[in-house]
């Protein structure tokens, strides 16, 4: 983040490309990039967009891979009228 602000861009790319190459990210990452004036200098360039958009695609990913373990696993039941609960 450091680097944008600086406006060196090549470092600043380089260090999130080097990020995005994680399989998952938790939920937090995506305010973090999207918002944080940090980022200001790159936030509207396609590139950033891009890998905001492939963050938050491995994150949903993510989600709905442990939403389904936990449905098969007895763990969520998803047919509450309130959406879904834990019930171990």
């Amino acid at each position: 983040a450091i680097y944008a602000v600086w406006g060196n861009k090549v470092n600043a790319y380089k260090n999130l490309d080097e990020l995005n190459k994680k399989k998952t990210f938790g939920l937090w990452w995506i305010p973090y990039l999207k918002y944080d004036p940090l980022f200001e200098n790159i936030r509207n360039e396609p590139r950033f967009k891009a890998i905001i958009k492939d963050v938050e695609s491995k994150y949903k990913a993510e989600h709905n891979r442990t939403k389904k373990w936990l449905e098969e696993s007895g763990m969520l039941d998803v047919k509450q009228n309130l959406g879904t609960k834990l019930t171990h």
